[in-house]
């Protein structure tokens, strides 16, 4: 990414399903609660319980800052919220508890509160001003339809985020393999490269820059070279892990915003 997020950025993490958002997005708030910050996770579709099974078995260390009350899960039907009352309990969430990270999971399931495509993106926009102006950091979770050619989703707002991560998933030997791309930075001078992006028992792994493979994107890639490109094939010690003991950080400030 360049460097860590600054306080009062909108992030979107954009992919097709199971491809490891939220698993991104947990580990995310996990490094916001490092320093302490406080961060509400809202939940359209998946069961925060589902979430905290799967966070625990990635070894994504979420459950103790939960038990102190530095992370926050809330369940939200789309079929009983209305927009307004969504903002209102963002709102007071900051005002109240003083959050510092707020995480929607996902944006697909916000979409469903709302009445048209357009009040969506003009809601999602004062959303993202309003988070922006109290310095709190938004993660945004945006499910693509298909899996290896992912299409646009029905909505498009990742012009309103100021930091796009892209994954993917592309065939190598026979396997099926996840990437991860920074499509977008406001902040930091990105890294253009795409890199292998691996979520298993040993937490989130990012692999060496796939230099060796073109049309990843696409989920079709052409392959020249040996096999040590892929993380399952590199040496450990080449190998980044953003695994919860790690001493990275992902989220800092850069600028604090009051």
């Amino acid at each position: 990414m360049g460097g860590p997020i600054p306080w009062g950025f909108g992030v979107m993490i954009v992919g097709p399903p199971g491809v490891g958002k939220s698993s991104l997005a947990a580990q995310f708030a996990v490094s916001a609660a490092r320093h302490r910050k406080k961060v509400c996770m809202y939940f359209f579709e998946e069961s925060p319980t589902i979430f905290l099974g799967r966070c625990g078995s990635l070894g994504i260390g979420i459950e103790k800052s939960i038990e102190d009350g530095t992370v926050e899960l809330r369940r939200v039907d789309s079929s009983r919220i209305t927009p307004g009352q969504f903002i209102h309990d963002i709102s007071t969430s900051i005002e109240q508890n003083r959050t510092g990270m707020v995480v929607i999971d996902s944006l697909n399931g916000y979409l469903q509160t709302m009445s048209s495509d357009r009040s969506f993106v003009l809601h999602l926009h004062e959303l993202l001003a309003y988070l922006n102006a109290k310095g709190v950091i938004t993660i945004l979770v945006s499910a693509q339809h298909g899996f290896v050619n992912a299409d646009q989703s029905s909505f498009e707002a990742t012009y309103l985020a100021d930091l796009v991560i892209l994954l993917r998933y592309f065939e190598a030997h026979g396997t099926v393999r996840q990437a991860i791309s920074i499509v977008k930075n406001r902040s930091h001078d990105h890294e253009r490269t795409i890199r292998e992006f691996e979520v298993g028992k040993n937490g989130i792994r990012i692999g060496l820059p796939l230099t060796r493979f073109q049309g990843v994107l696409t989920g079709n890639p052409e392959f020249s070279g040996e096999s040590g490109a892929l993380i399952r094939d590199q040496d450990e010690k080449t190998n980044t892990s953003f695994h919860n003991h790690g001493s990275g950080s992902l989220v800092g400030a850069v600028r604090q915003r009051r």
